[in-house]
């Protein structure tokens, strides 16, 4: 597990500026440790990790939690800059250079901004995956200039989700305004816009811009959006309260989803979702094909309206049935009211001189609304008829919100509620932890997004725009563009690709991973990079009996553990002479434990090692986060569990596995490089880590031992799985005698587990604790 997450470059911070804490990172780091421990199929784990999401709406229920956090893989991607949405492209950039690197061993990132100079990779190729992580939503972690968290994915199904939603945003109404009443400070997340919460209403930004609004509380977006473009159309104001964002303009020559709306709303409980539109289409020839359509319905199935308009004619869809509901003018501006209802849909369209009236009955229960997308589809690119958008207002109408006793007319009519001072406080942390906590437990993952192509960014600036290219898959490798119908982000095809049996690349990557960590270099010795500029295969019909072995056994990796180390070639002795290079594995190479294995290594000899798994970190609350460029956050939290659960920062480095070579969480590391220097050697004499643990260990051999040679055996054995010898066992006694006459010097008290604890530091700083023979 922790070789992977050295591969995935993992880190509980984001990485930007600030390195704002990633509170719940810690669930992939254990649903990573989980599935190598369950030898879970490797083609599962990265289906999981890529698109685990998108696979828990499938099924089974039992699994969807782990399936949710399984997507942390791409979610933990390096966040930049002072505002990180500003650099979401970057983020995308760290995600596929991760995902290529770690899964194919290529250097997908190097055709951001060009041809790959050395491996047949095409900037289209790079920018056909940047769709599809384009076409998805990151879970935002925070930053200084943003500073709250949101977007954090529930670990519960939708239908189990709502109903605590609802019950959240109950409770959290109800305790700020017995604070507000009583006058009280309520955290500024509350207060910030009090007129704009609404529960679990969700806006996604549009690919090519735009506003995410004031984001209350942190779990949430805002709720209401209007759209204007050209402010030209005579129908203004008719639902009013939408606030501004992005702008819809025409779409000419390609296909193109211009926005898209999250309600996640059921249309029930006397609901009702009313979508305004004033648009115009330019004239066009009667042998012209093409249409608009405004979709509305569910991410997970067929849309359940749809209205199309074309260059002479309306009309909407319901649940396949379509019935044209008013003409279209060519070049004259058109209003469209729509008022979705659970029992009916009614509306008016008309121009400023007429307009008509229509209702029409749903022929099938719409369960619920949770995307509102605008499309452009043609057959002639050349001569399309364009149509402008302006002043669309997307309102619903549901019950009141419990926020709304939050209102200032409303609270200036209620008489002031007092509250004692301890009720008060009590009140302030409940409502802290629901707001730090969310409705139910989330996760640092991924949700789909709105599915669309992009445009190739010209020597990578996001700026500067060149010609679309569709969603797809690396061409080399047997890639190609997504089908049409594919409706979600296109991340499960690209798992299910990256997967396939036939895939060149996939298997033989992680065998020879699962080959270096046993024998010190991989088949491969470039393990990131099966490219051009990598090295050959050493044994190339091995590498490949090794990935067909792999995928014959189900993707098992503890049945590719137990191939090797059953063989003759990982059983060899360590001994050999000078003269072997070791190139063809003539012995086993000796090799120094990791920074991990040596922490532990010395937890566990000192008896103190907490073998449970560890689960989040003692961050400060999420609302307080106020981190800065010049004031980033930075801790250390000492524990007695495995190493792999330390708080691992992206920008600032724990010291222990700063030292002792650990991995550079910036970026993925196929293999650490080892270094010795006299820090090191001072560590193991000076640092109080090594102290309290060796005085620990005496402590246990003390009690366990009462005789000084018995104590002296029983470390060696401890310390190097042998007994000491006749020589140790002198040398080691005349060390005590001679520590406990310097600590009596000294006046020291409790001499002779010191001394014994002077010893053990020696045995846990020796070559043969620290290497393996």
């Amino acid at each position: 597990g922790r070789h992977w997450l050295d591969v995935v470059r993992y880190a509980d911070t984001a990485g930007e500026t600030a390195d704002y804490p990633v509170t719940l990172a810690w669930r992939y780091r254990n649903y990573v440790i989980d599935s190598f421990n369950s030898d879970k199929p490797y083609d599962q784990f990265l289906r999981e990790q890529i698109a685990g999401d998108v696979l828990a709406n499938v099924g089974p229920s039992e699994r969807y939690a782990e399936q949710v956090i399984a997507t942390g893989y791409l979610a933990i991607s390096r966040r930049f800059g002072f505002d990180s949405e500003n650099y979401h492209h970057l983020t995308i950039q760290d995600s596929i250079d991760t995902l290529g690197q770690s899964v194919l061993g290529l250097s997908l990132g190097c055709a951001r901004c060009h041809d790959h100079k050395f491996d047949d990779i095409s900037v289209r190729d790079y920018y056909g995956l940047y769709a599809i992580f384009d076409s998805s939503r990151y879970a935002f972690p925070g930053s200084e200039q943003k500073q709250k968290f949101r977007s954090m994915v529930p670990l519960l199904p939708p239908n189990e989700a709502v109903p605590k939603w609802r019950a959240f945003d109950q409770q959290v109404a109800s305790i700020a305004s017995k604070l507000v009443k009583a006058k009280l400070p309520v955290p500024s997340a509350i207060l910030r816009s009090l007129n704009d919460i609404d529960g679990d209403f969700e806006m996604q930004a549009p690919a090519n811009g735009g506003s995410n609004g004031v984001l209350v509380p942190p779990w949430q977006y805002q709720g209401k959006i209007s759209v204007t473009n050209a402010a030209q159309s005579p129908f203004k104001n008719l639902y009013a309260g939408g606030k501004v964002g992005a702008s819809i303009g025409a779409d000419v020559g390609e296909y193109r989803i211009s926005q898209a709306i999250y309600p996640r709303r059921t249309l029930r409980d006397g609901r009702t979702l009313n979508v305004n539109l004033d648009f115009r289409v330019t004239a066009a020839d009667a042998k012209m094909t093409g249409v608009h359509r405004i979709w509305l319905g569910s991410m997970s199935s067929s849309p359940a309206f749809v209205v199309t308009i074309s260059s002479n004619a309306i009309s909407l869809q319901i649940d396949g049935m379509e019935d044209q509901i008013g003409t279209v003018k060519p070049n004259e501006w058109h209003n469209l009211q729509l008022n979705f209802s659970e029992q009916k849909v009614t509306g008016e369209i008309g121009t400023s001189s007429q307009s008509s009236a229509f209702g029409i009955m749903p022929l099938l229960s719409t369960g619920s609304i949770d995307r509102i997308v605008f499309e452009s589809s043609h057959s002639d690119s050349s001569a399309f008829p364009t149509i402008e958008f302006d002043n669309l207002g997307i309102q619903e109408e549901p019950i009141p919100s419990p926020f709304d006793a939050l209102s200032p007319a409303k609270l200036a009519s209620d008489e002031r509620n007092t509250l004692t001072e301890n009720e008060a406080k009590q009140a302030a942390q409940e409502l802290n932890d629901l707001l730090a906590n969310g409705p139910c437990a989330m996760a640092y993952g991924m949700a789909e997004g709105t599915p669309h192509d992009v445009a190739i960014q010209l020597r990578g600036e996001p700026s500067q725009l060149g010609d679309k290219v569709p969603r797809g898959l690396v061409k080399v490798l047997g890639g190609k563009s997504l089908p049409d119908n594919v409706t979600g982000s296109g991340r499960l095809e690209l798992a299910n690709w990256l997967t396939q049996s036939d895939n060149p690349l996939t298997a033989r990557v992680m065998v020879n991973r699962i080959w270096q960590y046993h024998f010190g270099r991989g088949l491969v010795k470039t393990p990131n990079d099966f490219g051009v500029r990598g090295l050959h295969p050493t044994h190339p019909e091995l590498l490949d009996y090794l990935a067909a072995h792999f995928i014959s056994t189900g993707w098992s990796v503890k049945a590719m553990h137990r191939l090797i180390m059953q063989s003759e070639t990982y059983q060899q002795s360590s001994r050999s002479h000078a003269s072997h290079a070791n190139e063809f594995l003539t012995h086993f190479t000796r090799r120094r434990l990791s920074a991990e294995e040596i922490r532990d290594a010395i937890l566990l000899v000192s008896g103190e090692l907490d073998r449970e798994p560890a689960m989040e970190h003692p961050f400060p609350s999420p609302l307080s986060f106020g981190f800065t460029q010049h004031g980033p956050f930075s801790a250390v939290y000492e524990h007695n569990k495995r190493s792999i659960y330390l708080m691992t920062q992206r920008l600032k480095r724990h010291p222990f596995l700063a030292l002792f070579d650990g991995p550079d969480p910036n970026a993925t590391t196929p293999d650490r490089l080892g270094t010795t220097v006299p820090t090191q050697a001072l560590f193991f004499l000076n640092d109080p880590f090594v102290h309290a643990k060796s005085e620990a260990w005496a402590r246990r051999l003390r009690a366990s031992h009462a005789i000084e040679s018995q104590q002296i055996d029983h470390a060696f054995l401890i310390a190097y799985s042998r007994t000491a010898s006749d020589k140790e066992k002198t040398d080691a006694s005349a060390f005590l005698a001679a520590y406990r006459t310097e600590l009596t010097s000294l006046g020291k008290h409790d001499i002779d587990n010191l001394a014994l604890a002077g010893l053990l530091r020696t045995l846990i700083g020796s070559n043969e604790f620290l290497h393996v023979d």
